[in-house]
């Protein structure tokens, strides 16, 4: 892909996040600033990341061609995918107990165990997001063509497949927040829908494979 078009991809994938962002600090009811942050960015991530991962399984279904070592347009709505992520967790780790961001990880001076590091249902969702942090950085890191260089093509396809446990990381860590935080409909309604696509779409990929590796034998 000419380097213009991917400028144009970027540009516009930019421009996009910002809209949304804008649009749901402004439509979030809320008066905290930095969980009105946290929040939009985790939708605008949320929403990324379900498109990106869809467009391989939706172009192969089209196609019926295997996939290419990378599509550019997933790529390119990875990275902000990736990028919009790291802004959730930035405001997000100031959003809950008083800024004091390491009792998301060890437990705070009221919990009723003595394990030194938060084993509740907030601690999980909290490891799961530092999990999934880590893996995002990775890819964004592996999203340059100098990477596929440097590891080789089957090398970078193997450590590109950490995308899908980044996905059910970020997907049980919002499940997680679902139950034990009475999130609003509205973001109830766009996890169940990004969720739901992704299944399907990964799975009828899936089911793609299957039947064009069995066609020959």
């Amino acid at each position: 892909m000419p380097s213009s078009t991917r400028v144009y991809n970027h540009i516009t994938l930019c421009l996009i996040s910002i809209g949304l962002i804008t649009l749901f600090y402004t439509q979030i009811d809320e008066e905290r600033e930095r969980f009105l942050w946290s929040m939009s960015t985790a939708y605008v991530a949320l929403i990324l990341l379900g498109v990106s991962a869809i467009i391989g399984p939706i172009k192969l279904l089209i196609n019926n061609k295997s996939l290419p070592i990378s599509i550019y347009l997933r790529r390119d709505i990875g990275i902000w995918a990736g990028i919009i992520a790291l802004l959730h967790v930035f405001f997000g780790l100031q959003g809950h107990v008083g800024g004091k961001f390491w009792y998301y990880f060890i437990a705070p001076p009221e919990a009723k165990y003595s394990f030194p590091l938060r084993i509740d249902a907030f601690g999980l969702t909290s490891y799961l997001g530092l999990g999934a942090t880590l893996i995002i950085i990775m890819l964004l890191y592996l999203s340059r063509d100098k990477a596929i260089k440097k590891f080789g093509v089957r090398k970078w396809k193997k450590l590109q497949r950490f995308s899908y446990i980044a996905i059910c990381m970020t997907l049980l860590h919002n499940l997680i927040l679902l139950i034990i935080a009475n999130r609003n409909l509205g973001f109830i309604a766009i996890f169940s829908a990004v969720s739901l696509l992704i299944i399907v779409f990964q799975y009828l990929g899936y089911k793609k494979v299957l039947q064009k590796n069995a066609s020959k034998l």
